[in-house]
Formats: C-alpha cells, structure tokens, sequence
C-alpha cells in the first residue's frame, strides 16, 4: 500500500514539474484515490461527548421540595375556588359577573393593543426620519461639512486641553457711576481677556 501511494506522488510531482497540467490533475486524482481513509477509532465520538459534556451540578433537595409545595398549593387553591365559586352569589357585596370579568380583560387586551400600535407608529416614523438623514448624509456635500465640523470641533477641544490656562474667566466690570443707575438697574461694561 505504501510503495502506491509512493508511486503515485512521484508521478504527480514529475508531472508537476514538468508543467503538464492535465496528467498533474489525472496523477494527484489517483493519489488521492490511493490514499488510506482515515477514520477515528471505535467510541470516539463518546468520548468526545463525555470530554464535553458540562459537570452536573447537585440539585438542592430543599428547592425542588419548595417548588412542589408551590406547585401543589396552588393547584389546591385553584380547585378550591373553582368550587366554592358558586357560594359568591349569597354574600353581601356585589361580586362581578363572568361577562363583565370577561369585558374589562378583553378591554385592556384592547387598550395594550392600541400603546403597542401606538409605539409601533413612533418607531415607524423614527425609521422614517433615520433613513431620510441617512440619504442626506451619504451625499459628498454633507458629508464634507459633517467633516470639517467634526474636524474644527476636534481641533478646538485639542487646542483646550493643550493649554488649559489659556482662558481667564471673563471680567466683567459693573459701573453704578451712572446717572439714573439706580432707579433703572446698572449698566455693566464688560470686558474679557484672553491671555495667550
């Protein structure tokens, strides 16, 4: 099996080398041929599968036997009211009738329906309003002054944070000095240095 598969290499690589494309192709199809298959051994794939299968993490007694008290006890109250449904009527206060249960839950499914249509509506015109800007921003003039905004926005936030102490806090001069200052509220001179 060997001294093939050695045969049929030494054919394709002196096909290859001598440029002879068509029996380069013919030699590499009948090495591949004559190649072994390769297959994993017998219970690979168990084991790969036990090699990756998670931990099992120990389950709490305490929970599952409070999630079966739940469960139980809600059924039991359940069954409960259900038959004990019909005594309602004899009490002194007015309970509802099934109807009008039944009216006001398909009055709210109504009414959630409607704030669903209605956000639904307001992403809707969102959507709108986004891919109207998104046409506007790919055209080239848009773009261009979308580019340069960002670029002197950049170059003046650069420029602060280079030299921090540029700025003074602006001086402003109030003079009372006036006439009539009093009466009709001060007039300010202002005035704001820059330093730099």
């Amino acid at each position: 099996m060997m001294r093939r598969l050695q045969t049929d290499l030494k054919r394709w690589l002196a096909a290859e080398a001598a440029g002879d494309e068509r029996q380069a192709e013919d030699a590499f199809g009948t090495l591949l041929a004559s190649a072994p298959r390769l297959t994993p051994s017998a219970g690979f794939a168990e084991r790969v599968l036990w090699a990756i299968q998670p931990a099992p993490t120990p389950q709490l007694a305490l929970g599952v036997w409070w999630w079966k008290a739940a469960v139980v006890a809600a059924v039991t109250l359940v069954g409960t009211a259900t038959g004990l449904l019909p005594l309602v009527q004899w009490l002194p206060i007015g309970a509802p009738s099934f109807g009008e249960v039944l009216r006001t839950g398909a009055d709210g499914l109504v009414w959630i329906g409607e704030w669903l249509a209605a956000g639904l509506a307001l992403w809707g015109f969102l959507a709108r309003i986004g891919t109207a800007l998104q046409v506007a921003v790919v055209t080239p003039q848009v773009a261009s002054l979308l580019l340069a905004s960002t670029l002197v926005g950049v170059s003046a936030v650069d420029e602060s944070l280079a030299r921090p102490d540029a700025w003074n806090v602006a001086h402003v001069e109030l003079r009372s000095d006036q006439p009539g200052a009093g009466d009709r509220g001060i007039r300010g001179a202002g005035s704001c240095t820059h330093t730099g």
